[in-house]
């Protein structure tokens, strides 16, 4: 009878143990699982994303009209992002690299361009929730705190963000469509911003509501294609980055390094800004406006560079090119006298490089000092005029031999050729150099050379067109191998061909 109390006792010890000790279990299970839920938070908020928030219908949009097309959104950047990071690292190879190597630009590393790994989503995906679905199943009580504490350890989600707006501007016979993008770093403001516009006879005149948000969304989807070239370029130029930097430097000069790298990715986007205004001729002003603020960025962190200025004067080119088209030959003057302004702070900026090799450096001065002659011409200056009559007597022997510098100056002597300004005598010799300097272009670098290039390039508009094509087909029919060709060979392929399509072969190139 005496030991019932005992083992009842003993009973009761032992399930308050067997308690303690399982909620001791929980309780440590419990923080290992924050704690593993903190690391994969952690490598969550590094882990980069791509955020392309769903269009979505403003006051002016019927919603219709912007039905299906953030989906075809996304797909459009996906493929974008697949051929635009080609060309960025194309890009590096040919510009920047050759800068390095040239010792025209100085860096503490290798470029290259990342691979974008982040898959494309509508909303930021943030790693924290489910951590704080654990903490608040575990420990309610404590957890808002705790989460603030833990919020404020991780570091910021890395990634971009980009949203698209549809917009309307204008009425009748003005009415336009466009899409507005903006591109930012997670949980920041914008950094980039453009619109493309584009109108349409069934947009100024629909017969209907209905036929008018038909309109609508047919514009918009004409549309895809720039937003997500742009989009890519954004994204792609982010990408580049510094690899084998020495430890000093890392150590000893990390804000350097980040305004180094901060200028050369905006000289990147400014040159894939620049590419894809030539392909996406009908929206190159949209282009070019975030191509001009990014140069002037890139121009800014990095003083001691020509590429920034000279790829800004290409910008102004273009758009002039662009005004010239659209009859607006004022606005196209004044771009054309933009240019050449960029164009001698390249020249500057080139003549006082330190350290540069002067074969390298006496290359790009000539690139310069070609393209900048061009724009003379077009500028409609009558100053420009005159000193672009002395330069072009001086470049008359071009001592270019890789494709591009030929082909600059093919384009400069096309130019120069239908110049009123110029004497007849002067100019029909003028016409003699363009065809011989773009058949050396060609050749130059044989398969790879501006064989379908020369049939679009309104830089060669004043000779004529199906000459161009004729010219093309008899240089092929001549040397079909399409291997790199110069010297001798070259001119006697040259002067053939130039026969064969009713043009004389200058005596002297």
């Amino acid at each position: 009878m005496t030991g019932h109390p005992l083992m009842a006792f003993d009973l009761a010890s032992t399930a308050d143990t067997v308690t303690r000790t399982i909620i001791a279990v929980l309780t440590l299970v419990a923080a290992l699982l924050v704690v593993i839920g903190l690391g994969r938070a952690w490598v969550g908020r590094r882990r980069a994303q791509v955020v392309i928030a769903d269009v979505s219908a403003v006051e002016g949009i019927p919603a219709s009209a912007v039905s299906g097309l953030s989906p075809q959104l996304r797909q459009a950047v996906r493929k974008a992002l697949l051929r635009e990071s080609t060309d960025a690292s194309y890009s590096v190879l040919k510009t920047l690299d050759q800068d390095i190597n040239g010792r025209l630009l100085r860096t503490r590393g290798q470029m290259r361009v990342k691979t974008i790994a982040a898959g494309l989503r509508s909303v930021a995906e943030d790693s924290l929730t489910t951590l704080a679905a654990g903490v608040r199943a575990v420990a309610p009580k404590e957890a808002e705190g705790l989460l603030a504490a833990l919020g404020a350890a991780l570091p910021a989600q890395r990634g971009w963000a980009v949203h698209v707006f549809p917009v309307l501007r204008g009425a009748g016979q003005d009415a336009e469509v466009g899409v507005a993008l903006e591109l930012a770093q997670l949980g920041h403001p914008p950094d980039a911003v453009t619109t493309f516009w584009i109108g349409s006879g069934a947009l100024r005149s629909p017969a209907n509501d209905e036929a008018r948000a038909d309109a609508i969304r047919a514009l918009l989807h004409l549309l895809l294609n720039p937003a997500a070239l742009w989009i890519a370029t954004r994204l792609v130029s982010r990408q580049l980055a510094e690899s084998d930097v020495p430890k000093r430097w890392r150590l000893l000069s990390g804000r350097k390094l980040r305004q180094e790298l901060a200028g050369l990715q905006m000289q990147l986007a400014g040159q894939m800004s620049l590419y894809a205004a030539r392909k996406q001729k009908d929206f190159d002003r949209g282009f070019a406006e975030q191509a001009l603020a990014d140069l002037a960025e890139s121009a800014r962190l990095l003083p001691e560079y020509f590429r920034p200025h000279s790829t800004e004067a290409a910008v102004h080119e273009r758009l002039g090119w662009s005004y010239r088209r659209n009859g607006d030959m004022q606005q196209a003057a004044s771009e054309f006298a933009r240019a050449i302004r960029d164009y001698d702070d390249a020249d500057r900026v080139l003549a006082a490089a330190m350290g540069a090799n002067p074969a390298e450096r006496e290359a790009a001065l000539g690139r310069v000092r070609v393209r900048r002659t061009k724009c003379r011409l077009l500028s409609g200056d009558r100053a420009d005029l005159v000193i672009a009559q002395q330069e072009l007597a001086k470049l008359r022997q071009t001592t270019g031999s890789t494709a591009l510098e030929l082909y600059n100056a093919a384009c400069l002597f096309a130019v120069a050729m239908a110049s009123p300004g110029l004497p007849s005598h002067e100019r029909s010799q003028y016409e003699q150099l363009a065809w011989s300097l773009l058949g050396r272009a060609l050749l130059a670098e044989g398969e790879g050379g501006p064989w379908e290039l020369l049939l679009t390039d309104v830089e060669l508009d004043a000779l004529d067109a199906q000459q161009r094509g004729g010219f093309r087909d008899e240089i092929r029919i001549r040397h079909p191998k399409l291997t790199p060709l110069a010297g001798e060979a070259a001119l006697r392929v040259i002067e053939e061909a130039m026969h064969a399509i009713g043009v004389d072969h200058p005596q002297h190139v």
